[in-house]
């Protein structure tokens, strides 16, 4: 009968710690707070992952700027996508057209949200552009959306210096990628880790962020 109360008491006890975690309460306040501290032109680098070797190229010296409250973006500077020659191939027509592709600039929106207990998400926002491409002696429209699998986890804090530098810390990562051409899917099926974003330590400071050239 004694052990029988001691396990109830334990599994009360245990319940009753969980229900604490999850009544703590991740306010407008602080949230707002949380974007305002990773505000701000980062340096840092992108690591482009190729289908060839499996493993990540790291290209040094690249700039995101990371707005706040205001305008939750991440605008990711001078993208690389001509790596998107490796996964589509090098000798076709597409992939010719990829490989001669300039860097471009990449915007997408984050959130923060509490997920349990006393931790906050930091979540980045699926984003795509199109553009027209000429190849094969005709006009193609080439659509590209980028999916994100970033989940980061933040402890709720009021100190702003470390938000910032956990987010420093984390690795952003565009992992899904699809093609369509003239509204085909192409590689429906590609599940290929293509860009990660890795930051250094330094930041300047940014009152507004860039829009997309």
């Amino acid at each position: 009968m004694n052990r029988i109360i001691l396990i109830l008491l334990v599994t009360f006890s245990i319940c009753s710690c969980n229900n604490a975690d999850d009544d703590i309460v991740f306010t407008a306040k602080q949230k707002k707070a949380y974007y305002d501290a990773i505000e701000g032109v980062y340096q840092g680098k992108y690591g482009v992952a190729t289908i060839a070797d499996e493993h990540l190229t790291w290209i040094d010296d690249v700039e995101v700027c990371v707005g706040g409250s205001s305008e939750p973006m991440i605008l990711l500077y001078d993208v690389p996508f001509n790596s998107l020659a490796d996964l589509i191939g090098n000798d076709t027509e597409l992939g010719k057209l990829f490989e001669k592709m300039p860097p471009r600039d990449v915007a997408c929106r984050y959130t923060f949200s509490k997920v349990k207990g006393n931790e906050i998400s930091l979540n980045l926002s699926p984003t795509s552009f199109a553009f027209n491409a000429n190849y094969d002696g005709k006009t193609h429209l080439i659509n590209i959306d980028l999916g994100c699998s970033t989940y980061q986890l933040f402890p709720i804090t009021d100190n702003r210096e470390t938000i910032k530098m956990l987010f420093c810390k984390h690795i952003l990562e565009f992992s899904v990628i699809t093609i369509k051409v003239d509204g085909i899917l192409l590689f429906p099926d590609l599940k290929h880790s293509l860009l990660d974003i890795e930051f250094k330590n330094n930041e300047a400071d940014s009152n507004t962020i860039k829009h997309v050239r």
